[in-house]
């Protein structure tokens, strides 16, 4: 039963999970020595480890989980958003995070801006009118099911 079965994948598998933009930026960011010491470590030398890196952070002052009053200046390697265009810009993007980058191109931001432009009122009242929709067609859905019985 302590055998080891190899798991394999089919190659157009792999070639499309090599592909993901999540898989690649977590291979980049992932310190995979870190993991593979980890693993060698038995299931309580594990909890010993994780209650240890515990202790320390309980080691630290209480003062220092307080927020301070400071104003911390924006990093000037990102520009400011300037206007609702900019979340086009794949530059700006980028900056902020390489995942929602990658999913950029599948989003219809056209969509988001007409949302945006109504009042919290408004939407509201859109969602509602879809809710109620999606209710005629599940009623529709129950009178075809129980038209179509025997």
């Amino acid at each position: 039963m302590n055998e080891l079965v190899p798991y394999d994948i089919s190659e157009e598998a792999a070639m499309r999970v090599a592909e993901d933009p999540v898989i690649q930026h977590l291979m980049k960011n992932v310190d995979r020595a870190a993991i593979r010491e980890n693993l060698k470590l038995t299931p309580e030398q594990r909890v010993a480890k994780l209650q240890a890196q515990m202790n320390e952070v309980a080691k630290v002052p209480d003062d220092a989980w307080e927020l301070k009053e400071t104003v911390v200046p924006p990093p000037k390697s990102e520009p400011p958003l300037e206007s609702e265009d900019s979340i086009d810009d794949p530059v700006l993007c980028a900056q902020r995070d390489p995942v929602i980058q990658s999913f950029m191109d599948g989003v219809d931001r056209t969509l988001i801006r007409e949302n945006l432009k109504l009042t919290h009122e408004q939407r509201l009242m859109k969602m509602q009118r879809f809710c109620e929709f999606l209710e005629g067609v599940r009623r529709a859905g129950e009178r075809h099911r129980a038209l179509s019985k025997p």
